[in-house]
């Protein structure tokens, strides 16, 4: 395979899996996209993780919390492993304290 085939095919598969991934929080704030998202990708253990997913959410619905701030310390906490969900609610209590909001 010649090496403009080989590029044009990674090219064209790059941009099919871009096209064709859904967005993190989908079409609703306070949908299930955004609740599974949260939970598929911080693996939560413990009920009480499930609890401060819920008030996330919650607080997101009741535009307390900035969806984009959730997004932000969601896609950093993704990084660490292997169970991201404690780097999450740590983050996300510290960043939204600073902004006056009160997740604990």
């Amino acid at each position: 395979m010649s090496t403009r085939r080989w590029f044009l095919s990674i090219v064209t598969l790059g941009l099919f899996s871009v096209l064709s991934r859904p967005a993190l929080a989908g079409p609703q704030v306070g949908d299930a996209n955004l609740r599974e998202t949260l939970v598929f990708g911080l693996k939560p253990r413990l009920p009480e993780e499930n609890a401060f997913i819920d008030l996330v959410l919650l607080r997101v619905d009741q535009k307390v919390l900035p969806l984009d701030l959730v997004i932000s310390t969601f896609r950093w906490a993704q990084g660490r492993k292997p169970y991201p969900m404690p780097f999450f609610q740590r983050a996300l209590v510290v960043r939204a304290a600073k902004l006056g909001i009160n997740l604990s």
